[in-house]
């Protein structure tokens, strides 16, 4: 039996468009977790919040859609890792079957069907090896973040593809990606997991963030308009990128931008998203223009000491401006309060009372015994961005805590141990 393959076009937006003769030597299976009309939404592109799409997407009944064509690269299989390769969406066809994923909802007959089809044919037209046929759960990094197609009948399904077809070249020598890159890359998912967005390794914004180094991600992709045009951005611990829409490698930074539409658009939409106003008027915002201190946290806010003396302060991602109340010109940074060697009372009142709201403003509190925090000071880290985190490896675990610059890490059990994320070789 023959199927039809209806065209579901994605977003061009959750994808990346390719000329043909893209290498492809690999197919992922994977299943929903959902059905059918929430799914087709999510993985067009059309949910903001988790831009993810696929090339295949094969309902209960057996229908076949597709909404990435193969010689594109679709966003399904994140961070992964098969047979010496990471990122295996460069090579690879992702398939989506509908079902909850609870290994106990169905794969009907008809479903099994049309997805047997499928693949015979793929596995014919690209001369796929079996050992390239493979499930989401088995590149998935770090090991056990995905299940699946959970309760899919693997082995007889694999058996059925490849009857009566010819065996492949045997594989490549397989070896699992050195402990430090299953690390790097749980502490990079996890950075975008606590922002409720996706790290793509295939996305050009993301490739430029880490090779940079410019941070944790603040917020989920964002949409804003200059020059004429629609342009994405995201923001960064220690800057924000933008690009045109549908020209992913242009990628601009806000820090290097020349005045302009672009840049003054650009900054409000910034600030705008972390919850303060610019203006071009304050001596806050002007200092933050000509200086490498992030961006804005916070509005600004006043405090006053035991003393009574009153400052205005403002939480930047890697420094923290204070100035005396009603002296507006006078203006310094919390790290010149925490690299001075002996400081008097008031001084060394004043930067604990910001080091505190630093960290309550994501609701935390300032532990000054902590050895995290107490890196965090010494490396001049910027405000922290989230909370403590375990990161579940197996057979030792993490505690991460991402900040401005960089995310901190301690072997769980060993706190004395404090390491960064862009410390760690790139595999």
């Amino acid at each position: 039996m023959d199927y039809s393959i209806i065209q579901y076009p994605a977003l061009p937006s959750a994808y990346t468009a390719l000329k043909p003769g893209r290498r492809i030597d690999m197919v992922v299976m994977h299943s929903t977790g959902g059905v059918k009309t929430g799914d087709l939404w999510t993985l067009t592109g059309r949910d903001r919040r988790h831009l993810v799409s696929i090339h295949y997407y094969i309902t209960k009944l057996g229908e076949i859609y597709q909404l990435v064509q193969d010689k594109d690269i679709s966003w399904h299989a994140g961070i992964s890792f098969w047979q010496g390769e990471n990122d295996v969406n460069r090579f690879s066809i992702g398939i989506e079957l509908e079902n909850l994923n609870n290994g106990v909802d169905p794969y009907p007959q008809a479903q099994q069907d049309a997805v047997l089809w499928l693949v015979r044919n793929k596995v014919q037209q690209y001369k796929i090896p079996r050992s390239r046929l493979v499930r989401h759960a088995q590149v998935a990094l770090p090991p056990g973040r995905k299940s699946d197609p959970r309760g899919f009948p693997w082995e007889t399904f694999v058996g059925k593809v490849y009857a009566d077809i010819q065996p492949g070249p045997p594989p490549p020598p397989s070896s699992p990606p050195p402990a430090s890159t299953v690390l790097r890359t749980a502490l990079i998912d996890a950075s975008y997991r606590r922002v409720r967005h996706v790290y793509h390794p295939d996305w050009a914004l993301h490739q430029f963030a880490v090779k940079e180094r410019i941070g944790p991600p603040l917020l989920p992709l964002f949409r804003f308009k200059a020059e004429g045009r629609d342009w994405v951005a995201e923001v960064y611990g220690m800057d924000a990128l933008c690009s045109p829409v549908g020209n992913w490698n242009d990628i601009r930074r806000l820090s290097q931008l020349p005045d302009g539409e672009l840049k003054h658009n650009f900054r409000n939409e910034v600030y705008r998203v972390l919850g303060a106003s610019y203006h071009s008027d304050w001596a806050f915002h002007q200092y933050a223009d000509r200086n490498p201190i992030g961006v804005p946290l916070s509005e600004s806010f006043r405090l006053t000491l035991g003393s009574g003396e009153t400052y205005t302060a403002q939480i930047f991602s890697l420094d923290t401006l204070i100035s005396p109340y009603g002296q507006w010109d006078v203006i310094f940074p919390l790290s010149n309060l925490l690299d001075a060697p002996d400081l008097e009372p008031r001084d060394a009142e004043l930067r604990d009372t910001m080091l505190n709201r630093q960290y309550q403003r994501i609701g935390a509190k300032y532990h000054p015994e902590w050895a995290m925090h107490q890196a965090a000071n010494k490396l001049g880290l910027g405000a922290p961005l989230s909370h403590q985190e375990q990161i579940e490896m197996g057979v030792q675990d993490y505690v991460a805590q991402s900040y401005g610059r960089d995310v901190a890490y301690s072997p769980v059990g060993d706190w004395g141990v404090v390491k960064l994320l862009n410390d760690l070789n790139v595999a």
